[in-house]
């Protein structure tokens, strides 16, 4: 059986797809996915990196993940808050 490959669009890595939280924007929230529309894959170190001990880092990333989910939604709302309580929900 041949795994399923996506890519995140935080990190560009094509990662199994099952390591991967599958996200859509719905009337401007981001929720996880609800099989149909548009979606999009963050891996689950990108989401982990938030939290990175390292503040340099954590911000770097926290922007890169805020500036790809703003221009996914085409609004500048900050998704990193709605992010952060779906990791807390599914992890």
């Amino acid at each position: 059986m041949k795994s399923i490959i996506r890519m995140c669009i935080c990190c560009r890595k094509k990662i199994v797809r099952l390591e991967l939280l599958r996200l859509q924007f719905k009337d401007n929230d981001l929720i996880i996915f609800k099989n149909s529309g548009r979606s999009f894959y963050i891996c689950f170190n990108c989401i982990k990196g938030i939290s990175a001990i390292n503040e340099i880092q954590q911000k770097s990333l926290e922007i890169k993940i805020k500036n790809l989910l703003s221009k996914e939604a085409k609004n500048k709302k900050n998704y990193i808050f709605q992010l952060k309580e779906i990791v807390e929900h599914v992890g």
